[in-house]
């Protein structure tokens, strides 16, 4: 899998691919998407927010590779 250039991407758009790929069960780029709009809403109200959607990523990246406690 060839993972995109998220931090070169705008928020709205890298926000839309973890959705898409969480969506697909794909997680670990969700994670990568909603990871990159994290660092770049520091800062702002939307951090938290990004932040929980990254580590939902990750926990399920974990859990899907066998490893439920992350």
């Amino acid at each position: 899998m060839v993972l995109l250039d998220y931090d070169a991407l705008p928020i709205d758009e890298n926000h839309r691919l973890g959705m898409e790929y969480l969506a697909a069960g794909e997680f670990f780029p969700a994670h990568e998407a909603w990871e990159s709009a994290w660092r770049q809403s520091k800062g702002t109200p939307d951090e938290e927010f990004f932040k929980g959607l990254s580590q939902l990523g990750a926990g399920y990246t974990h859990y899907q590779r066998g490893n439920p406690a992350g």
